[in-house]
């Protein structure tokens, strides 16, 4: 709002400011764990590396997947549900054998 100098005229001024979503999609981490504990990638854990291994011993049968997101408004996706950046995902049933999660 600007006022003249006798205090009579004024006017109000509207600002629209539109802020740009992030376009950074990488992880700043990755962790997997089962009941026993943190479970090893391989390779480490890079975020421009977009295939992990982790083995598990054959008596585990749920797995949790912790995304954290570089950018702290994304969210990640664990299995086609969505999970905030830091937070564990749904667990995971395992079989035996190979399994890919996305």
């Amino acid at each position: 709002m600007t006022t003249t100098a006798d205090g009579t005229t004024g006017l109000s001024y509207v600002l629209t400011i539109n802020r740009a979503a992030s376009d950074n999609a990488l992880l700043a981490d990755l962790f997997l764990a089962n009941t026993q504990g943190f479970l090893t990638l391989s390779p480490d854990f890079a975020a421009t590396t977009t295939d992990y291994t982790a083995t598990v011993s054959n008596d585990t049968e749920l797995l949790t997947v912790n995304p954290r997101a570089e950018d702290p408004q994304a969210t990640a996706t664990v299995n086609g549900a969505s999970v905030e950046s830091g937070d564990s995902g749904a667990s995971i049933p395992l079989n035996v054998g190979a399994i890919s999660s996305q």
